[in-house]
């Protein structure tokens, strides 16, 4: 089951502390959604695809390709 938040606000800011609260449509309790220990207490038997993004995969090869510091002569 989908979790869907029908008062959220449209553009995704957060206005209020009640805005970070959800009630999950699995058991009914409300839990803050940036907890990352409640979130994921609330996915009740889902299956949750991790993915790495575009950014950290580039950050990743950045960091295999900065040299060394020069040497001192």
């Amino acid at each position: 089951m989908p979790i869907v938040d029908i008062f959220a606000d449209p553009d995704g800011v957060a206005e209020t502390e009640a805005d970070h609260f959800m009630k999950c449509p699995g058991c009914g309790e409300w839990f803050d959604m940036r907890d990352l220990d409640q979130l994921l207490a609330h996915v009740h038997d889902a299956e949750i695809e991790i993915k790495e993004s575009p950014r950290s995969r580039r950050a990743n090869e950045c960091n295999d390709t900065v040299a060394g510091p020069p040497d001192t002569q």
